[in-house]
């Protein structure tokens, strides 16, 4: 796994506090580039890693395609990942809030990273060149109802941000509502033909450290 120890150094803060929803898929781009169901595996079991059969502290990891179809399941130990992507991911949480819209620079200058959350429930989407790469939503189990909530306005967003020709179903994404297992990152990858392979790397392991980071960072607030 990449270590973004040496490359944290250049990145200059520069985030900045917006509101808004996903950003609308490019409506532009041709249908039969996206919705390819082995392109939606693929980037689902890409985004999955290779998770741990051990449960040890960390997150159910659970991904969706495009299409609003549950894809697999996993489970992430923190240990198994990198503590310089997580400590970085800190940085912009304790330095801007729960809610921040951040524009990285140096080798990660293609990169914004929005997070919306409040206490137990967050959504993250990374953009990759101002194009949304990555739909995330974390649950931590504290309060169902702030959950159903969040959970509520995370697919109504997608739904809304995702073409009805590839969505089909009104209904797809609904498993997200009925997920039981806590805590969680719930992932949706964007599929883009344009995307560089190495931009693929870094919305992976941006999804896996930010949401380590984000529940940590909720540990941390729950023990002071």
């Amino acid at each position: 796994m990449g270590e973004i120890g040496s490359t944290s150094k250049r990145l200059k803060t520069s985030g900045r506090r917006v509101g808004g929803s996903v950003r609308r898929y490019d409506r532009k781009r041709p249908i039969a580039d996206i919705s390819s169901h082995r392109h939606h595996a693929a980037m689902t079991n890409h985004l999955s890693g290779v998770t741990s059969s051990t449960h040890g502290p960390g997150f159910a990891l659970e991904a969706f395609s495009m299409t609003g179809h549950h894809e697999g399941s996993g489970w992430w130990n923190f240990d198994q990942l990198s503590e310089n992507w997580i400590g970085t991911c800190r940085e912009l949480i304790d330095h801007f809030g729960p809610n921040f819209d951040h524009s990285w620079t140096g080798a990660l200058q293609q990169v914004r990273t929005r997070l919306t959350s409040t206490y137990g429930a967050a959504t993250v989407t990374i953009f990759i060149n101002d194009r949304s790469a990555a739909s995330i939503l974390i649950l931590l189990g504290a309060d169902p109802s702030v959950e159903t909530s969040v959970a509520q306005m995370f697919v109504d967003a997608l739904r809304s941000a995702i073409p009805e020709q590839l969505l089909g179903d009104s209904h797809n994404f609904s498993s997200v509502l009925s997920l039981e297992q806590r805590p969680v990152m719930m992932v949706v990858p964007f599929f883009d033909r344009d995307r560089s392979d190495s931009d693929g790397d870094i919305v992976r392991e941006l999804s896996w450290h930010f949401t380590a980071a984000v529940l940590q960072s909720w540990s941390d607030r729950a023990t002071h």
